[in-house]
């Protein structure tokens, strides 16, 4: 607890903030300094975006960001560099390549999340006396569909009608109970941009909710 705070308090006021002033070197921060985050000079740092939510990439290998009481002043003399100064240090290039990498490895986890997913959203397997259950109904339905046939031939309409009638009926029993035995429990899906699963259970509240959680942002 103690060296975090002294780590924030170096953060803020710098390291020479307990030594003496007149043995202070008073060396003004450079945007060169290896303690300055590069990421955050020419953009912004990947790693304080997602910060206490399921995505948080960690600390950041810098320690000194935009909270640094000499922030404003080492900001101000990199934006002013020309363009060509610029590209002579590597801090876009770095931070072009951070980001992509992020993106690789967030591509690879929303594809291994999709097949998880799909895997756990395929359809349950009949049982053995389940398919005979639904086997006896379309025997039923089938016979249904005979009988309305001969009985119009024989010109008994309203037996035909009828024999209709439960055919359709015992169609309509054999799709509920074929998708009550063969129905998952729940249905997962995933984001496809920050890879959170989202179940068929969850309302559009919880989705929201698991996605802020992810990503820090709705």
């Amino acid at each position: 607890m103690v060296d975090a705070f002294r780590s924030m308090l170096d953060e803020l006021m710098g390291k020479e903030r307990d030594v003496p002033l007149d043995r202070r070197q008073n060396k003004p921060l450079e945007f060169d300094d290896p303690d300055v985050c590069k990421y955050e000079l020419v953009g912004l740092c990947p790693n304080r975006l997602f910060r206490n939510t399921k995505s948080d990439l960690g600390s950041c290998g810098f320690t000194i960001h935009d909270d640094h009481l000499e922030w404003p002043a080492v900001k101000e003399t990199w934006d002013k560099l020309p363009q060509r100064d610029k590209d002579r240090y590597p801090y876009q290039r770095d931070l072009m390549r951070y980001l992509e990498q992020l993106i690789r490895d967030m591509d690879v986890k929303i594809k291994r999340n999709k097949e998880r997913a799909e895997a756990e959203s395929r359809p349950k397997v009949l049982k053995p006396d389940d398919q005979r259950r639904l086997d006896d109904i379309s025997a039923r339905q089938a016979d249904m569909v005979a009988r309305a046939a001969h009985l119009g031939e024989m010109g008994d309409i309203d037996g035909a009608m009828e024999c209709t009638k439960q055919a359709d009926i015992l169609g309509q029993q054999h799709a509920t109970l074929h998708k009550q035995l063969t129905e998952p429990e729940r249905t997962m899906t995933v984001c496809d941009i920050c890879g959170v699963f989202i179940n068929s259970t969850d309302n559009e509240q919880r989705r929201l909710v698991s996605d802020i959680a992810v990503t820090g942002t709705a």
